[in-house]
Protein backbone atom coordinates (compact mmCIF):
# COMPACT_ATOMS: atom_id res chain seq x y z
CA UNK A 1 0.00 0.00 0.00
CA UNK A 2 1.44 3.73 -0.94
CA UNK A 3 0.68 6.20 1.63
CA UNK A 4 0.71 9.38 0.33
CA UNK A 5 2.27 12.74 3.15
CA UNK A 6 1.76 15.78 1.88
CA UNK A 7 3.58 18.48 3.81
CA UNK A 8 1.54 21.48 4.52
CA UNK A 9 3.46 23.76 7.01
CA UNK A 10 4.92 26.51 4.92
CA UNK A 11 4.41 30.05 5.27
CA UNK A 12 5.46 30.63 1.31
CA UNK A 13 6.38 34.37 2.25
CA UNK A 14 8.37 34.58 -0.81
CA UNK A 15 4.81 35.17 -2.24
CA UNK A 16 3.55 38.22 -0.14
CA UNK A 17 0.63 39.46 -0.05
CA UNK A 18 -0.97 36.53 -1.71
CA UNK A 19 0.71 33.86 0.76
CA UNK A 20 0.48 34.95 4.30
CA UNK A 21 0.58 33.39 7.56
CA UNK A 22 -3.22 32.39 7.92
CA UNK A 23 -3.55 31.59 3.88
CA UNK A 24 -0.13 30.32 3.04
CA UNK A 25 0.04 29.80 -0.98
CA UNK A 26 -0.78 25.82 -0.56
CA UNK A 27 -3.99 27.10 -0.35
CA UNK A 28 -3.99 29.56 -3.17
CA UNK A 29 -5.00 28.94 -6.66
CA UNK A 30 -1.61 30.17 -8.44
CA UNK A 31 -1.85 28.13 -11.53
CA UNK A 32 -4.63 26.85 -12.77
CA UNK A 33 -8.28 26.54 -11.04
CA UNK A 34 -7.36 24.48 -8.32
CA UNK A 35 -5.75 25.25 -5.03
CA UNK A 36 -2.26 24.31 -5.08
CA UNK A 37 -2.82 21.08 -2.23
CA UNK A 38 -5.72 20.07 -4.37
CA UNK A 39 -3.81 20.00 -7.25
CA UNK A 40 -0.76 18.04 -5.33
CA UNK A 41 -3.48 15.47 -3.65
CA UNK A 42 -5.10 15.23 -7.17
CA UNK A 43 -1.74 14.05 -8.67
CA UNK A 44 -1.36 11.46 -5.92
CA UNK A 45 -4.81 9.93 -6.39
CA UNK A 46 -3.36 8.56 -10.06
CA UNK A 47 -1.15 6.60 -8.75
CA UNK A 48 -1.96 3.09 -8.31
CA UNK A 49 -2.32 1.15 -4.99
CA UNK A 50 -2.91 4.04 -3.65
CA UNK A 51 -4.47 5.28 0.11
CA UNK A 52 -5.73 8.64 1.12
CA UNK A 53 -3.40 11.34 2.32
CA UNK A 54 -1.68 11.62 5.54
CA UNK A 55 -1.40 15.95 5.43
CA UNK A 56 1.09 17.01 8.47
CA UNK A 57 -0.32 21.24 9.05
CA UNK A 58 -1.05 23.48 11.97
CA UNK A 59 -3.63 23.40 13.66
CA UNK A 60 -4.78 26.73 12.23
CA UNK A 61 -4.96 25.39 9.23
CA UNK A 62 -6.45 21.92 9.87
CA UNK A 63 -10.02 23.03 8.93
CA UNK A 64 -8.84 24.85 5.83
CA UNK A 65 -7.02 21.30 4.78
CA UNK A 66 -10.02 19.30 5.31
CA UNK A 67 -12.57 21.71 3.18
CA UNK A 68 -10.24 22.41 0.51
CA UNK A 69 -9.59 18.22 -0.10
CA UNK A 70 -13.33 17.73 0.71
CA UNK A 71 -14.08 19.46 -2.52
CA UNK A 72 -12.23 17.47 -4.30
CA UNK A 73 -13.66 14.14 -3.01
CA UNK A 74 -10.34 13.52 -0.73
CA UNK A 75 -10.73 12.60 2.53
CA UNK A 76 -7.11 12.97 4.44
CA UNK A 77 -5.72 12.10 7.73
CA UNK A 78 -4.61 15.43 9.60
CA UNK A 79 -1.65 15.31 11.84
CA UNK A 80 -1.19 18.55 13.88
CA UNK A 81 1.78 19.89 14.83
CA UNK A 82 2.19 21.73 17.91
CA UNK A 83 4.82 23.39 16.88
CA UNK A 84 6.62 23.85 13.23
CA UNK A 85 9.95 21.37 13.66
CA UNK A 86 11.07 21.42 10.07
CA UNK A 87 10.58 18.31 7.82
CA UNK A 88 11.97 15.24 9.83
CA UNK A 89 9.75 14.93 13.04
CA UNK A 90 6.73 15.72 10.76
CA UNK A 91 7.62 13.19 8.22
CA UNK A 92 8.49 10.63 11.11
CA UNK A 93 4.89 11.30 12.92
CA UNK A 94 3.45 10.45 9.27
CA UNK A 95 5.21 6.83 8.99
CA UNK A 96 3.99 6.22 12.66
CA UNK A 97 0.57 7.12 11.05
CA UNK A 98 1.11 5.25 7.86
CA UNK A 99 1.92 2.13 9.84
CA UNK A 100 -0.77 2.60 11.82
CA UNK A 101 -3.14 1.77 8.59
CA UNK A 102 -0.68 -0.87 7.14
CA UNK A 103 2.45 -2.27 8.66
CA UNK A 104 4.38 -2.74 5.39
CA UNK A 105 3.15 0.92 3.88
CA UNK A 106 5.32 2.59 1.72
CA UNK A 107 5.20 6.77 1.83
CA UNK A 108 5.30 9.05 -1.23
CA UNK A 109 6.18 12.31 0.80
CA UNK A 110 5.42 15.69 -1.21
CA UNK A 111 5.14 19.49 -0.19
CA UNK A 112 1.80 20.75 -0.76
CA UNK A 113 3.24 23.89 -3.33
CA UNK A 114 4.67 22.13 -6.18
CA UNK A 115 3.69 22.37 -9.86
CA UNK A 116 3.96 19.35 -12.06
CA UNK A 117 3.26 19.82 -15.25
CA UNK A 118 3.93 16.26 -16.49
CA UNK A 119 1.35 14.04 -14.16
CA UNK A 120 1.96 10.95 -15.88
CA UNK A 121 6.01 11.22 -15.96
CA UNK A 122 5.63 11.96 -12.62
CA UNK A 123 3.41 8.61 -11.76
CA UNK A 124 5.89 6.41 -13.55
CA UNK A 125 9.17 7.89 -12.00
CA UNK A 126 6.72 7.48 -8.67
CA UNK A 127 6.43 3.28 -9.37
CA UNK A 128 10.19 2.93 -9.88
CA UNK A 129 10.99 4.84 -6.90
CA UNK A 130 8.87 2.45 -5.09
CA UNK A 131 10.52 -0.32 -6.53
CA UNK A 132 13.81 1.30 -5.17
CA UNK A 133 12.39 1.30 -1.99
CA UNK A 134 11.48 -1.73 -1.52
CA UNK A 135 15.26 -2.51 -2.16
CA UNK A 136 15.60 -0.62 1.15
CA UNK A 137 16.97 2.60 0.30
CA UNK A 138 15.37 6.44 0.80
CA UNK A 139 14.36 7.42 -2.32
CA UNK A 140 14.43 11.11 -3.27
CA UNK A 141 13.69 12.56 -6.49
CA UNK A 142 16.37 15.06 -8.29
CA UNK A 143 14.92 17.37 -10.77
CA UNK A 144 16.76 17.84 -13.25
CA UNK A 145 18.47 21.25 -13.66
CA UNK A 146 16.92 23.77 -16.65
CA UNK A 147 19.06 26.51 -15.51
CA UNK A 148 22.12 27.14 -13.13
CA UNK A 149 19.79 28.03 -9.98
CA UNK A 150 20.94 29.54 -6.93
CA UNK A 151 18.08 28.96 -4.77
CA UNK A 152 18.46 25.20 -4.99
CA UNK A 153 20.63 23.02 -3.37
CA UNK A 154 21.34 20.03 -4.85
CA UNK A 155 21.95 16.26 -5.01
CA UNK A 156 25.23 14.93 -6.43
CA UNK A 157 24.03 11.25 -7.75
CA UNK A 158 26.54 8.27 -7.30
CA UNK A 159 26.89 5.05 -8.59
CA UNK A 160 23.91 3.43 -10.66
CA UNK A 161 21.29 1.03 -9.32
CA UNK A 162 18.64 -0.76 -10.47
CA UNK A 163 16.46 1.12 -13.26
CA UNK A 164 17.29 4.56 -13.52
CA UNK A 165 18.06 5.41 -9.93
CA UNK A 166 21.42 6.28 -8.34
CA UNK A 167 23.31 6.28 -4.85
CA UNK A 168 23.13 9.56 -3.37
CA UNK A 169 27.42 10.61 -3.60
CA UNK A 170 26.33 13.95 -1.86
CA UNK A 171 24.16 16.86 -1.01
CA UNK A 172 25.38 20.01 -1.50
CA UNK A 173 24.15 23.64 -0.72
CA UNK A 174 23.03 26.31 -2.70
CA UNK A 175 26.31 27.40 -4.38
CA UNK A 176 27.13 30.96 -6.25
CA UNK A 177 26.70 30.89 -10.04
CA UNK A 178 30.10 29.84 -10.60
CA UNK A 179 29.53 26.80 -8.65
CA UNK A 180 26.40 25.95 -10.13
CA UNK A 181 27.34 26.28 -13.79
CA UNK A 182 29.75 23.60 -13.27
CA UNK A 183 27.18 21.57 -10.60
CA UNK A 184 24.54 21.32 -14.02
CA UNK A 185 27.88 20.33 -16.26
CA UNK A 186 28.27 17.82 -14.05
CA UNK A 187 25.06 16.05 -14.09
CA UNK A 188 23.88 17.47 -10.81
CA UNK A 189 20.14 17.53 -9.86
CA UNK A 190 17.98 20.02 -7.69
CA UNK A 191 16.54 18.86 -4.25
CA UNK A 192 13.48 19.11 -3.92
CA UNK A 193 12.51 17.53 -1.12
CA UNK A 194 10.38 14.41 -2.74
CA UNK A 195 10.80 11.07 -1.02
CA UNK A 196 9.55 7.67 -1.27
CA UNK A 197 10.76 4.47 1.31
CA UNK A 198 8.86 2.35 3.57
CA UNK A 199 7.35 4.01 6.72
CA UNK A 200 9.33 1.25 8.80
CA UNK A 201 13.10 1.93 6.83
CA UNK A 202 12.67 5.52 7.86
CA UNK A 203 11.80 5.27 11.42
CA UNK A 204 14.42 2.93 12.02
CA UNK A 205 17.24 5.28 10.06
CA UNK A 206 16.17 8.33 12.32
CA UNK A 207 16.36 5.91 15.42
CA UNK A 208 19.80 5.61 14.77
CA UNK A 209 20.84 8.70 13.04
CA UNK A 210 18.80 11.14 15.60
CA UNK A 211 17.65 8.75 18.52
CA UNK A 212 16.25 11.97 21.01
CA UNK A 213 14.21 13.13 17.81
CA UNK A 214 13.01 10.01 17.18
CA UNK A 215 11.80 9.08 20.68
CA UNK A 216 10.05 12.74 20.90
CA UNK A 217 8.35 11.59 18.13
CA UNK A 218 7.00 8.33 19.10
CA UNK A 219 6.54 9.61 22.59
CA UNK A 220 4.48 12.79 21.19
CA UNK A 221 2.13 10.35 19.00
CA UNK A 222 -1.27 9.69 20.51
CA UNK A 223 -2.46 6.09 20.81
CA UNK A 224 -5.33 6.74 18.43
CA UNK A 225 -7.11 9.56 16.97
CA UNK A 226 -10.20 11.84 17.58
CA UNK A 227 -13.38 11.30 16.70
CA UNK A 228 -12.72 13.27 13.47
CA UNK A 229 -9.35 11.21 12.34
CA UNK A 230 -7.42 13.88 13.07
CA UNK A 231 -4.20 13.03 14.96
CA UNK A 232 -2.73 15.60 17.35
CA UNK A 233 0.57 15.20 18.39
CA UNK A 234 1.18 15.82 21.80
CA UNK A 235 2.38 18.95 22.72
CA UNK A 236 5.02 17.99 26.10
CA UNK A 237 6.89 15.53 23.90
CA UNK A 238 6.60 17.44 20.52
CA UNK A 239 7.99 20.71 22.26
CA UNK A 240 11.44 19.28 22.64
CA UNK A 241 12.42 18.24 19.37
CA UNK A 242 15.28 19.87 18.19
CA UNK A 243 13.60 21.02 14.92
CA UNK A 244 15.65 19.99 11.38
CA UNK A 245 14.85 18.90 8.29
CA UNK A 246 14.89 15.68 6.76
CA UNK A 247 18.27 16.26 4.55
CA UNK A 248 19.83 16.70 7.88
CA UNK A 249 18.77 14.32 9.90
CA UNK A 250 18.26 11.18 7.81
CA UNK A 251 18.92 11.52 3.92
CA UNK A 252 22.76 12.85 4.39
CA UNK A 253 24.07 10.91 6.83
CA UNK A 254 22.90 7.24 5.62
CA UNK A 255 24.01 5.24 3.67
CA UNK A 256 20.98 4.01 2.13
CA UNK A 257 20.04 6.67 0.05
CA UNK A 258 19.11 6.49 -3.83
CA UNK A 259 18.30 9.51 -5.89
CA UNK A 260 15.64 9.53 -9.51
CA UNK A 261 15.90 12.01 -11.71
CA UNK A 262 12.87 13.99 -12.48
CA UNK A 263 11.93 16.01 -15.63
CA UNK A 264 8.56 16.50 -15.58
CA UNK A 265 7.99 20.65 -15.73
CA UNK A 266 8.49 20.95 -11.87
CA UNK A 267 8.58 24.31 -9.68
CA UNK A 268 8.12 25.35 -6.30
CA UNK A 269 6.63 28.04 -7.26
CA UNK A 270 9.52 29.88 -5.01
CA UNK A 271 8.90 33.71 -5.97
CA UNK A 272 6.58 36.10 -8.18
CA UNK A 273 9.28 35.76 -10.54
CA UNK A 274 8.64 32.22 -11.29
CA UNK A 275 5.15 32.36 -11.77
CA UNK A 276 5.02 34.88 -14.16
CA UNK A 277 7.52 32.45 -15.90
CA UNK A 278 5.00 30.14 -15.28
CA UNK A 279 1.41 31.89 -16.55
CA UNK A 280 0.33 32.27 -19.70
CA UNK A 281 1.63 35.21 -21.80
CA UNK A 282 -0.07 37.66 -24.20
CA UNK A 283 2.00 39.13 -27.44
CA UNK A 284 3.80 41.61 -25.39
CA UNK A 285 5.20 39.07 -22.60
CA UNK A 286 2.35 40.03 -19.96
CA UNK A 287 0.82 38.05 -17.53
CA UNK A 288 -2.60 39.03 -15.77
CA UNK A 289 -4.83 37.66 -13.42
CA UNK A 290 -8.05 39.20 -12.20
CA UNK A 291 -10.02 42.51 -13.18
CA UNK A 292 -6.61 43.81 -14.99
CA UNK A 293 -6.44 47.00 -17.77
CA UNK A 294 -3.13 47.12 -19.58
CA UNK A 295 -1.62 49.94 -21.98
CA UNK A 296 1.47 49.99 -23.18
CA UNK A 297 2.77 47.57 -20.88
CA UNK A 298 5.44 44.87 -21.40
CA UNK A 299 6.72 41.55 -19.78
CA UNK A 300 4.81 42.87 -16.55
CA UNK A 301 2.77 40.63 -14.16
CA UNK A 302 -0.43 41.82 -12.66
CA UNK A 303 -2.80 39.95 -10.70
CA UNK A 304 -6.30 41.86 -8.58
CA UNK A 305 -7.87 39.85 -6.38
CA UNK A 306 -10.39 42.36 -5.31
CA UNK A 307 -10.23 45.87 -6.71
CA UNK A 308 -9.91 46.51 -11.03
CA UNK A 309 -5.61 47.33 -11.78
CA UNK A 310 -4.71 49.40 -14.26
CA UNK A 311 -1.52 49.85 -15.57
CA UNK A 312 -0.09 51.68 -17.98
CA UNK A 313 3.41 52.43 -19.72
CA UNK A 314 5.64 50.28 -17.69
CA UNK A 315 7.56 47.10 -18.23
CA UNK A 316 9.18 44.31 -16.52
CA UNK A 317 6.92 44.95 -13.15
CA UNK A 318 5.19 42.86 -10.79
CA UNK A 319 1.66 44.59 -9.34
CA UNK A 320 -0.39 42.08 -6.71
CA UNK A 321 -3.46 44.23 -5.48
CA UNK A 322 -5.16 42.93 -2.72
CA UNK A 323 -7.95 43.86 -0.48
CA UNK A 324 -5.50 45.06 2.10
CA UNK A 325 -2.38 46.22 0.37
CA UNK A 326 -0.24 46.40 -2.91
CA UNK A 327 2.70 45.44 -3.69
CA UNK A 328 4.71 46.90 -6.92
CA UNK A 329 8.46 45.63 -7.50
CA UNK A 330 10.95 45.40 -10.35
CA UNK A 331 10.68 41.45 -11.18
CA UNK A 332 14.51 41.50 -10.08
CA UNK A 333 13.61 42.70 -6.66
CA UNK A 334 11.36 39.35 -6.52
CA UNK A 335 13.53 37.33 -4.44
CA UNK A 336 13.77 40.44 -1.94
CA UNK A 337 10.38 39.57 -1.10
CA UNK A 338 10.94 37.65 2.23
CA UNK A 339 13.40 39.88 3.75
CA UNK A 340 10.26 42.17 2.99
CA UNK A 341 8.15 40.38 4.83
CA UNK A 342 10.03 41.28 7.89
CA UNK A 343 9.68 44.61 7.96
CA UNK A 344 6.37 44.99 7.86
CA UNK A 345 3.79 45.05 10.65
CA UNK A 346 2.31 41.56 11.60
CA UNK A 347 -1.64 42.92 10.70
CA UNK A 348 0.10 42.68 6.83
CA UNK A 349 1.57 39.32 7.14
Amino acid sequence: MIIPVILSGGSGTRLWPLSRRATPKQFRSLVGTQTMIQDTAARLATLGNVGEPLVVCGAGHAARVQKQLAAIGVTPTILIEPSAKNTAPAVAAACLAAIDRHPDSMVVVLPSDHVIEDVAEFARLVDLAVTTARDGYLTTFGVVPTFPATGYGYICPGDSLSGEASAIAAFVEKPDEETALEYVASGYLWNAGMFVFRATDFLAELQTQDPAMHAAVVGAYPSSPDEGGTVHLAEEGWNTIEPRSIDYAVMEPTKRGAVLPLACGWSDVGSWATLYDLGTKDDAGNVVQGNVFLSDATNVYVRSESKPVVVVGVEDLIVVEMEDVVLVMHQRAAEDVKALTEQLPDELT
